[in-house]
């Protein structure tokens, strides 16, 4: 009998100890990590696949002096096959060609022109080549690039003793990009990029913007066709690994560069409506925060709103509970 009485008791105590352990478990205060928003400067990008082309110059030099009547592009600008460069004035330069040709033609050092402006000097006499009407209306670009050098003033007489205009397709290799129109409003001349090629294993090369076209074409993927703008950029070194005909993947720059305070995924948390959150650290206790998320990297993610930049947060999120007690662990 005494026996199990014993046992009885036991049994008593030892339901009594278990209903009380929760609650000693539930105060005891919980060992967490403690961090701080990491603020890193990040510039969202996106790719677009190109081509790597060749470049080279080419001289736009007419036969015959002329007046420039006006001049219609700056040096650095960009052209097209065919654009424009200049208009010529036709009564301007026959005054002008006749005046200095009958008073300084005799007297001008053999080597100061070129044998083209020598013997449009010997023409003079005739005049045939004036009144024929050989004497070109306009002045328009031989090839697509930038314009390296423009050497035509309106109002002055143009002789052939130097290139009108040099357009440069800035001497090298250059990629030309396919970009889709709702991206290429973040590009600007000048911008840096990066890109990669297949065909060269683990290499990377940057190139500079200097040209975006002003017009979109069509571009045919497989059966759809997708809107984009035609980018040109010069590469800085292509360390005599890259070829013409290459194809290229490029990042670019998505907009400029901002400040964003990140904090590790272990940190943030989501309840069952979505809303994000974190436990800041307070008292000694856990105290929950909810949060606006942003940009997210693959270890960590923006917090945009909620959360000043000094304060500590719980690193060990899903181990506490808000207002649980908690302690610091140690290194």
């Amino acid at each position: 009998m005494k026996k199990s009485v014993v046992v009885v008791a036991v049994a008593v105590i030892l339901i009594v100890i278990l209903q009380f352990i929760p609650d000693f478990y539930a105060d005891y205060p919980a060992e967490v990590r403690l961090v701080t928003v990491r603020e890193e400067s990040y510039t969202p990008t996106f790719l677009v696949d190109g081509v790597v082309e060749d470049t080279f110059q080419r001289e736009v030099t007419p036969k015959f002096p002329f007046v420039p009547k006006q001049v219609l592009v700056e040096e650095g600008e960009y052209v097209t096959y065919g654009q424009l460069i200049a208009t010529v004035d036709v009564e301007g330069t026959k005054n002008a060609f006749l005046s200095i040709a009958e008073e300084y033609a005799g007297q001008l050092p053999d080597d100061l022109l070129s044998d083209a402006a020598e013997a449009v000097f010997n023409m003079a006499g005739g005049n045939s080549w004036l009144a024929d009407g050989n004497l070109p209306t306009e002045i328009r670009s031989n090839m697509e690039g930038v314009l390296s050098s423009v050497t035509l003033h309106t109002g002055e007489l143009w002789l052939p003793t130097q290139a009108a205009a040099v357009v440069s397709s800035m001497n090298g290799l250059r990629v030309r990009l396919s970009v889709p129109e709702q991206q290429v409003s973040s590009l600007k001349i000048g911008q840096r990029i990066t890109f990669t090629a297949p065909a060269v294993e683990d290499g990377l090369f940057a190139a500079r913007i200097t040209w975006i076209s002003s017009e979109a074409t069509q571009k045919l993927d497989g059966l759809t066709s997708t809107t984009v703008v035609e980018v040109l950029a010069r590469i800085e070194d292509d360390f005599d690994v890259l070829r013409p005909g290459y194809t290229v993947r490029a990042e670019c720059a998505a907009e400029e560069e901002q400040e964003y305070q990140f904090l590790p995924y272990e940190a943030v948390l989501q309840d069952e409506t979505g809303q994000s959150y974190v436990y800041v650290y307070q008292d000694g206790k856990a105290w929950r925060r909810d949060i606006e998320t942003g940009k997210e990297l693959s270890t960590a993610v923006a917090v945009e709103k909620g959360l000043g930049k000094y304060e500590k947060v719980i690193l060990d999120a899903d181990q506490v509970n808000d207002s649980d007690p908690v302690v610091m662990a140690e290194d």
